[in-house]
């Protein structure tokens, strides 16, 4: 609102300059219902299948799609732990076929650390909504998404599942 003016929405702005170019249409989401109201992307977002690629894309992309800088570079890199902050510390597990650790968070992104086969370490960065669904966004430059409603509340398997199809560092 300081920038863009008292009457700026928050959810409009993203319909415009970042969900518009990317190619969504049309994107359901549950909204708060005060005389502010905004959007609710953690448990109020509504997206297919087409707009969840359509969004990882993007973020795999640092933010940028087709040669256009929609996100914030650096914030985008941070929020992906692709840069030094390592985010903060949870209380929630992370279950990997050997081990088990705690979570990350930082900017709305979740992550924990895999160990590849030749021992490097990656930060697999991932969002995480109601019921079980997950985005996982590997450092390998793939990503992968399961939605669920089974309460199932793990992304490892997940991750280790695309890791095998391609290593990830």
């Amino acid at each position: 609102k300081a920038m863009e003016g008292p009457d700026a929405d928050l959810w409009e702005m993203m319909r415009a300059e970042v969900y518009k170019p990317i190619g969504i249409r049309v994107l359901p989401t549950i909204r708060t219902s005060d005389s502010a109201p905004i959007p609710i992307w953690g448990f109020g977002f509504f997206l297919n299948s087409y707009d969840t690629a359509r969004v990882v894309q993007l973020l795999q992309n640092d933010g940028a799609f087709e040669g256009q800088q929609l996100l914030h570079r650096e914030r985008t890199r941070q929020s992906l732990f692709r840069d030094l902050h390592n985010g903060y510390p949870t209380y929630v597990d992370v279950r990997l076929e050997s081990s088990t650790q705690q979570a990350r968070y930082l900017h709305s992104f979740w992550s924990f650390t895999m160990i590849g086969p030749a021992g490097c370490r990656a930060r697999v960065p991932y969002m995480w909504g109601y019921g079980g669904n997950f985005v996982v966004i590997l450092p390998n430059g793939v990503s992968a998404f399961r939605y669920a409603d089974g309460n199932v509340h793990d992304p490892g398997a997940l991750a280790v599942g695309v890791e095998g199809v391609r290593p990830i560092c």
